[in-house]
């Protein structure tokens, strides 16, 4: 716990970015919980430890999504000439 005039305790700070990573994922904003994770990863809390299977799970999910958003780009223009042809 913090005293008077000094900032907030590393337990806060963590029990806050989790409140919001929760609530940034119930609203499908993947991409935005971990980039509060990286933020609370790069603070040095106690909390980061446990976030790491999370974070590379969730990397891998927005790199996955990344991907198939790009062949369903590439698809869309492959079709779309040959539709042209």
């Amino acid at each position: 716990m913090s005293k008077p005039g000094e900032g907030p305790s590393d337990d806060s700070v963590a029990e806050q970015a989790l409140v919001q990573m929760s609530n940034m994922l119930k609203t499908g904003d993947l991409a935005g919980a971990v980039k509060t994770a990286r933020a609370l990863e790069g603070s040095g809390s106690a909390a980061a430890p446990p976030l790491a299977d999370w974070m590379n799970d969730a990397t891998a999910r927005l790199t996955a999504e990344e991907a198939m958003m790009l062949m369903v780009t590439h698809g869309s223009i492959m079709n779309s000439r040959m539709v042209e042809q």
